[in-house]
């Protein structure tokens, strides 16, 4: 861990930068991953809110012919003589869909991200990231980035004991004699890494009685803006996965590494 002093608001503030330990990257055939998640976003343009994205579609129409739309609602905060103001905004998500509908590349007028409920290996998810900001690329112009985001969601079901699969220092009261007795559990740890990036560690329960499911939920980002570069973005998005994998053979327990060893093959 390394100590960085930093100076914010006229506030001197001390924060800890967290390093994880480098390990070698593993190759399985099964995961507990339930939803993950590549995301960029950029300043709003207009022209994708004024008009439907045809050749944006054309693009990705082979490996992702399903399109469904949904309306985003926000606000907008301005100012004027009088001051502070908001106004409602609203904006069209486009879902460009496989065929199998389990994966996702979405598009707006701030952001253009790849979701999978069916995560096999990186490579798979970084081909189609590629793909995603080659066609935002061409088709927009983008020339900069705001935001950039990776999120694994890790789902793992009560019936499975956490003894030996988690680190006990994620898992609270359900980590002793209790853990029978809780009826609800979330836990946020936040790791500075440096270069504007950070990561979310959310240890949690969920689910109804009778199938619940531990949660491991690692959201890192980086808030720093840059130029929309496909082939740099996606080399920043490797390094960030190789971190989350970092968090992630830090965060696991002894149990889980012999399961996910047992049937080498996925990434």
């Amino acid at each position: 861990m390394i100590l960085a002093q930093m100076l914010r608001d006229g506030v001197r503030k001390f924060e800890v930068m967290m390093t994880f330990p480098t390990t070698s990257r593993e190759v399985y055939s099964q995961n507990f991953i339930k939803e993950a998640i590549c995301q960029v976003r950029f300043p709003r343009l207009l022209e994708i809110e004024s008009q439907v994205p045809v050749r944006f579609q054309k693009l990705l129409f082979e490996e992702f012919p399903y399109l469904d739309a949904r309306e985003q609602f926000g606000v907008m905060i301005g100012s004027g003589p009088e001051g502070p103001f908001a106004t409602p905004s609203r904006s069209t998500i486009y879902e460009f869909k496989n065929s199998a509908r389990d994966t996702t590349i979405s598009v707006c007028s701030e952001f253009v991200a790849v979701i999978t409920t069916s995560y096999n290996d990186w490579a798979t998810h970084r081909s189609w990231l590629q793909k995603a900001l080659q066609a935002a690329s061409e088709c927009y112009g983008i020339s900069m980035y705001s935001r950039l985001g990776l999120r694994y969601i890790n789902s793992i079901p009560l019936s499975t004991s956490l003894d030996g699969i988690v680190d006990p220092c994620l898992l609270g009261p359900l980590a002793t004699d209790q853990r029978d007795r809780v009826a609800a559990f979330n836990s946020t740890s936040t790791f500075f890494l440096g270069d504007d990036r950070q990561l979310n560690l959310v240890s949690s329960l969920a689910g109804p009685d009778g199938a619940r499911e531990y949660l491991l939920d690692f959201d890192i980002f980086q808030e720093s803006a840059g130029r929309f570069d496909t082939a740099k973005l996606v080399v920043t998005f490797d390094e960030l996965n190789g971190l989350v994998t970092d968090a992630f053979n830090w965060a696991q327990g002894p149990k889980l590494n012999e399961m996910l060893k047992r049937n080498p093959g996925t990434s």
